[in-house]
Formats: C-alpha cells, sequence, structure tokens
C-alpha cells in the first residue's frame, strides 16, 4: 500500500511538470488513474491523509475526493465509478483552483488565448484520452475543471469534443 500512497502523491502532487506549467495529468500520469479500482483509489486518498499530505470527501460508497494543497493551487481529483464496473473509472474530474498569484498568469490570457489552451490539452491526451476543459475566472481566481474520458468509452462524446476542440459549451466562464 505504501507504494500506491507515493505514486499517487508522486502523480497527482509533486509532479514538476504539471506545477511550473499549471497544466492536467499528462497521458502517463492518466494512465494508473484509470486503471485503479475503487478500493485502491480510497486506500490511497485515505492513506494521503493519515499521513498528513492530503484531505479528502466522499459519499461514503462509492466517490473519494482527494483535495490536494499545491503551492499554486488547491487540486481536486475524483475519479467516477459505475455501480457495474468498481474495477476502473469510467471518468476522471480534476478541478484546480489557483491560488492569485498562478491565477494572474491565466488572467493575461484573452478569450481565443483560452480557447487555443484548452484546445492544446484536448490534442496532447489524444489519442489515449478525450478531454473537456472549462475555465471559470475572476480577477483573483481562476478555476480549470476537466474531465477525461478513455478515448471510445463513449463515441458521442468523443465526436462531440472533437468538434468543439475539447470544450464543453460555454467553457470560459468570468464572475
Amino acid at each position: 500500500m505504501k507504494k500506491l500512497l507515493v505514486a499517487i502523491y508522486l502523480i497527482i502532487c509533486v509532479n514538476p511538470v504539471f506545477a511550473s506549467d499549471y497544466t492536467v495529468l499528462s497521458k502517463d500520469d492518466a494512465a494508473p488513474m484509470f486503471s485503479m479500482s475503487l478500493e485502491a483509489w480510497k486506500e490511497n486518498v485515505v492513506g494521503l491523509k493519515s499521513i498528513g499530505r492530503a484531505d479528502y470527501d466522499t459519499n461514503g460508497t462509492d466517490e473519494y475526493t482527494l483535495l490536494y494543497d499545491t503551492g499554486f493551487a488547491r487540486v481536486v481529483t475524483t475519479p467516477s465509478y459505475s455501480k457495474t464496473n468498481i474495477s476502473k473509472p469510467w471518468k476522471l474530474s480534476v478541478a484546480i483552483i489557483h491560488n492569485p498569484e498562478a491565477s494572474a498568469f491565466f488572467n493575461l490570457r484573452n478569450k481565443d488565448g483560452l480557447k487555443g489552451y484548452i484546445a492544446s490539452i484536448y490534442e496532447e491526451m489524444l489519442p489515449e484520452y478525450t478531454v473537456f476543459t472549462k475555465v471559470i475566472s475572476s480577477s483573483t481566481k481562476v478555476i480549470h475543471e476537466y474531465q477525461i474520458f478513455e478515448y471510445g468509452y463513449d463515441e458521442t462524446v468523443d465526436e462531440y469534443a472533437a468538434t468543439q476542440k475539447g470544450c464543453f459549451m460555454e467553457c470560459i466562464e468570468e464572475y
């Protein structure tokens, strides 16, 4: 179990690319997440909390959300499992709630720049994953939400993502 705890901690929390580029999980990072059972994920989030590295929230049955604070953001990660298949998630949701300094980096981008950023994430994760990205911002806080699916899981999702280049509905919101 300790090996799994360290792997999840390293993947999500201290990945230097993640920290310096403010990006979503890479394909290499997403792969172990999509092969992790609900029980293994639960053991990891509970274990990370027990050693003081993270916190978690749960509905008590089939959802465990990892909450981790980095130097630039709070990272919130939730794999979704179906009632008929708890051996691997069907979707991975990641939200990054940037601190004011990191938010300023994204607030320098205009709407077209953000759509380009969203399209680059979509392209980067292909062909293994389909990713929808949403950017929600104010003058002091930027939140990135990512919905990641294994490519081929749902043809409609894959087709819609392709036409929208990873932008789901109103993918850039200001509040």
